[in-house]
C-alpha cells in the first residue's frame, strides 16, 4: 500500500470523526431541548391543574414522549385512565387507550393495541367527534398494515380520507394520504406511492406541520431509492436538512441520514453510505429508538457486505439482530437471519448458515410473509447446492418457483379488492344521495299540492284567454319536443359508448386471461420438463402480460370516471416544467433499454393553469407512446410554444409514424385502434382518447401531425397561469 493512499485513509478518518464530534457537540443539545422545552411547561402545569385538563395535560405527555420512552408515555396514559375513569370523562379516556395502543404497537403486541384502538373508536363515535375518529381510523390501518392485510388498512384510511376532506382537517387527511402511499408501495405501485407521498407533502406544507413535512418528505427519498433513482432520493433528502426547523425532531432527522446512507449505498460511494448510517444511529442511540437503530445497523451490515469486510457485516448484522429480538419484531428477526446466513456462506460455514436460515423460515412463517420466505427458499437452494446436495437444492428452488407464483396471484387479488374497496364506498355515498332525495321529495309535497291549486288558477284564466296560451302553448311545445330530441341523441350517443366500453373489456380483457391462462397451466404441470431458460421466458412473459393488463384497468377506469363526471377538477397555477422533469426521469428506464435520447428543451419556467393531475398524466401518455413507437437510438423531444392566453406543449419523435388509415381513427372509441411498437409493445387504444378528453376539460385542444417512418408530433394548449 503507497504511502499517498495511507494518508489519504488517515484523512478520511479524521473527517469522519470530526463530523461526529460536531453533531454531538451542536446538534444534540438543540434537538433535546426542543422537544423537552414543551414537556417541562406540560410537567409544571401538572401539578398546577385538576380534573380534566389535568387528564388531558397527562394524555398530551403522553403522546409527547412515546417517541423517546415507552415507560414514562405509558405511566402518564395509564393514570390518565385511571382519573378519566374516576370523573367519568370519556373524552379523556378515549385519548388515553390511543396512547396505549401506541404504545403496545410500537412493542409489537399487535393484538392488545387493536383491542384499545377499537375501544377508543367506538367511545369516539358515541361522542360524534369526527376528528378522534378520523385519526383513530389511521391508527387502526397501521395495525392491519402490521398484519400484512393491507386492504382493511386501505379501507380504514380511505374511510379516514373521507371523513378528514369532510370537516376539513388537512393534518388527518395528509397522515392518511401517507398511510396510503406505504401500501402502494407494498404492491410495488411506486408511481402511485409517489403520488400520494406529493399530496400528503402539499398538504402539511399548506399547515407548515414541520413534522408532516419531514415524513412525506422521507417517504419520497424512499420511494425513489426502491425505484434506484438515488440522486433524486438524495434531492428529496436534503430538502429536509435545509430546514432547521423539520431537523429538530430526531425521529425525522435520523431517517433523513438512513435514507442518505441506503441512497450513497445505491451509489456505490460506501464511505458516504457508512458516514451517513453512523449518523443516524448516533441520533437513534440518543433518543433510544431501537427499531430504527436495527434498519442503521442493518444497512451498515449491507455495505460492509458490499466491501466484502465479512467480520464487520456479521457483527453489524448481529447488533440489529439482538435488538430485533428484544422487539420480538418477526419479521426484522426473518430478514437479519437471512443476510447472517448470507455472511456464513462467503466464510464457508455451512451448517450454521443451515440453522440460521431455518429459524429465518419459522420466523416469516409466523407472520404469514410468502415474500420473505420465498427469498429464504433461494437462499436454502444456493446452500445446499454448494454442499453437493442436489435433490435438496433442486427442491427448494422448486418451493421458491411455486411461492412465487402464489405472491404474484395474491398480488392481483388484493389489487381487486381495492378496486372493491372504493367502488364499495363510492356506492354508499351514491345511496346517502338517494336518501337525502327521498327526504326532499317527502318535504316538497305540501309544496306540489300550493303548486296544484295555482295550476287550477292558471287554467281558468287560460280558458278566458285561450286563443292567446294556445299560440304560446304550441311554441313552447316545440321548444320542448327539439329539447327532447336533442337529449334522445345524447342518449343514444351515451349507449353506444356504453356498448363500445363493454366491448373493449370483454376483448382486451378476456385476449390477455387466456395467454395468462396458458402460461401458468404450462408452469404449473409437472409433467413439462421445463429448462432453466424456458421457465425464465414464460414467467417474463408472464410479468409483462401482467403489468399490460393492469395499464388496462387504469386507463379503463379513468376513462369511465370522465365519462360519469366523477373526477374533479381543480385547476391550479404551478411550473409545467418541473412536472416535465419527473416525469422524464420515471421513464428514464424505459427509454434506456430502447437506447432512445429524450431532450426537455422547454425553457423554466412554464407557469401554466390547470389540473397537474390531468395533465401529468397526459404527458406521462404522449412520452410513453413516443418511446413505444420510437427504435432503437432514436431522439424524442419536448417543446413548447407561446400561443397568446395558451401555452402549446408538444411531444415529437422519430418513430414509426401513423398510417393514413389510422389517422381518423385515432381519438375516437367508435373505432378503437391498438398498434404494437417497435419492440412488440402492447397498448390499450385508450390512451390518447382519454388524454383528448383531459386536455379538453382542462380548455385545451389536441392535435398531431405524422409521417410513416418520419415520426409524430402530438401537440396540446393549455391555459397560462393567470395573476
Amino acid at each position: 500500500m503507497t504511502i499517498k493512499t495511507n494518508i489519504k485513509k488517515i484523512y478520511s478518518h479524521l473527517c469522519r470523526y470530526l463530523q461526529y464530534f460536531l453533531v454531538a457537540a451542536f446538534l444534540f443539545p438543540k434537538i433535546l431541548y426542543s422537544q423537552t422545552e414543551e414537556i417541562n411547561k406540560l410537567e409544571y402545569l401538572l401539578s398546577k391543574t385538576i380534573g380534566q385538563e389535568k387528564i388531558n395535560t397527562l394524555n398530551k405527555l403522553s403522546e409527547l414522549t412515546r417517541s423517546f420512552s415507552f415507560e414514562k408515555a405509558n405511566k402518564y396514559a395509564e393514570e390518565a385512565l385511571k382519573l378519566s375513569e374516576q370523573e367519568n370523562y370519556k373524552f379523556g379516556k378515549a385519548n388515553a387507550y390511543n396512547n396505549l395502543g401506541f404504545i403496545l404497537y410500537r412493542k409489537n403486541d399487535v393484538a392488545k393495541a387493536e383491542n384499545f384502538y377499537k375501544s377508543a373508536l367506538n367511545i369516539f363515535k358515541e361522542l360524534k367527534s369526527d376528528y378522534e375518529i378520523a385519526k383513530t381510523l389511521n391508527y387502526l390501518g397501521l395495525i392491519y398494515w402490521r398484519k400484512n392485510d393491507f386492504v382493511k388498512a386501505f379501507k380504514f384510511y380511505r374511510e379516514s380520507l373521507t371523513i378528514s376532506q369532510k370537516i376539513k382537517q388537512k393534518d388527518v387527511e395528509a397522515e392518511a394520504l401517507d398511510y396510503m402511499g406505504l401500501i402502494y408501495w407494498k404492491w410495488s405501485q411506486y408511481s402511485k406511492a409517489l403520488e400520494y407521498f406529493y399530496n400528503s407533502y402539499k398538504l402539511q406544507d399548506q399547515t407548515n406541520n414541520k413534522f408532516g413535512i419531514g415524513i412525506a418528505l422521507n417517504n419520497i427519498s424512499f420511494i425513489y431509492n426502491e425505484m434506484n433513482q438515488p440522486d433524486l432520493a438524495i434531492y428529496y433528502a436534503n430538502k429536509i436538512l435545509n430546514d432547521d426547523k423539520i431537523t429538530e425532531n430526531k425521529y425525522i432527522l435520523g431517517r433523513t441520514y438512513n435514507n442518505l446512507g441506503v441512497s450513497y449505498f445505491k451509489k456505490e460511494e460506501l464511505d458516504k453510505a457508512i458516514s451517513y448510517q453512523q449518523k443516524s444511529l448516533d441520533i437513534k442511540r440518543e433518543s433510544g429508538e431501537k427499531g430504527g437503530m436495527a434498519f442503521s445497523y442493518n444497512d451498515l451490515g449491507d455495505v460492509y457486505f458490499k466491501l466484502n469486510d465479512f467480520q464487520l457485516a456479521y457483527e453489524n448484522y448481529k447488533l440489529a439482530l439482538d435488538l430485533r429480538r428484544e422487539l420480538n419484531d418477526k419479521y426484522g428477526i426473518a430478514s437479519t437471519l437471512l443476510s447472517i446466513a448470507k455472511v456464513e456462506i462467503k466464510r464457508n460455514k455451512l451448517e450454521e448458515a443451515e440453522f440460521l436460515l431455518n429459524e429465518a423460515i419459522a420466523n416469516a412463517t409466523s407472520i404469514n410473509n410468502i415474500s420473505l420466505v420465498t427469498q429464504v427458499y433461494k437462499e436454502l437452494s444456493n446452500l445446499y447446492s454448494l454442499k453437493g446436495n442436489n435433490t435438496k437444492a433442486f427442491n427448494y428452488l422448486k418451493l421458491h418457483s411455486e411461492l412465487v407464483d402464489s405472491i404474484y396471484n395474491k398480488q392481483s387479488i388484493d389489487k381487486i379488492a381495492e378496486l372493491t374497496v372504493i367502488y364499495d364506498l363510492e356506492s354508499k355515498e351514491n345511496q346517502l344521495k338517494i336518501k337525502t332525495l327521498e327526504v326532499e321529495k317527502e318535504q316538497s309535497k305540501y309544496i306540489y299540492l300550493i303548486i296544484i291549486i295555482i295550476l287550477v288558477i292558471v287554467t281558468l284564466i287560460i280558458l278566458l284567454i285561450r286563443n292567446k296560451k294556445l299560440r304560446d302553448t304550441t311554441k313552447q311545445l316545440k321548444i320542448k319536443n327539439e329539447e327532447i330530441d336533442k337529449k334522445t341523441i345524447e342518449l343514444e350517443q351515451t349507449i353506444k359508448t356504453r356498448d363500445k366500453f363493454f366491448s373493449i373489456m370483454s376483448h382486451d380483457l378476456r385476449s390477455p386471461f387466456f395467454g395468462l391462462k396458458s402460461m401458468t397451466e404450462i408452469l404449473s404441470d409437472s409433467e413439462i420438463d421445463l429448462t432453466e431458460e424456458e421457465r425464465k421466458n414464460y414467467l417474463s412473459k408472464l410479468n409483462k402480460t401482467v403489468k399490460d393488463v393492469f395499464a388496462l384497468i387504469e386507463n379503463l377506469i379513468e376513462w369511465s370516471k370522465l365519462q360519469t363526471n366523477r373526477i374533479e377538477h381543480n385547476p391550479e397555477n404551478y411550473d409545467l416544467y418541473d412536472d416535465i422533469n419527473s416525469i422524464v426521469t420515471m421513464l428514464s428506464i424505459n427509454a434506456e433499454h430502447k437506447k432512445i435520447k429524450i431532450e426537455n428543451k422547454i425553457n423554466p419556467p412554464i407557469e401554466v393553469f390547470a389540473d397537474q393531475r390531468m395533465i401529468h398524466s397526459v404527458l406521462l401518455n404522449l412520452i410513453s407512446n413516443a418511446i413505444k413507437f420510437t427504435r432503437e437510438n432514436g431522439l424524442i423531444e419536448i417543446l413548447s410554444n407561446d400561443k397568446g392566453n395558451l401555452i402549446e406543449i408538444c411531444v415529437k419523435d422519430n418513430g414509426i409514424g401513423i398510417s393514413e388509415e389510422i389517422k381518423s381513427k385515432l381519438f375516437s372509441i367508435e373505432t378503437k385502434t391498438s398498434t404494437r411498437g417497435t419492440n412488440q409493445e402492447k397498448g390499450s387504444g385508450l390512451g390518447l382518447l382519454l388524454c383528448k378528453e383531459l386536455v379538453e376539460k382542462n380548455g385545451g385542444t389536441i392535435t398531431f401531425e405524422s409521417k410513416e417512418n418520419e415520426g409524430s408530433t402530438f401537440c396540446f394548449t393549455i391555459p397560462k397561469a393567470k395573476n
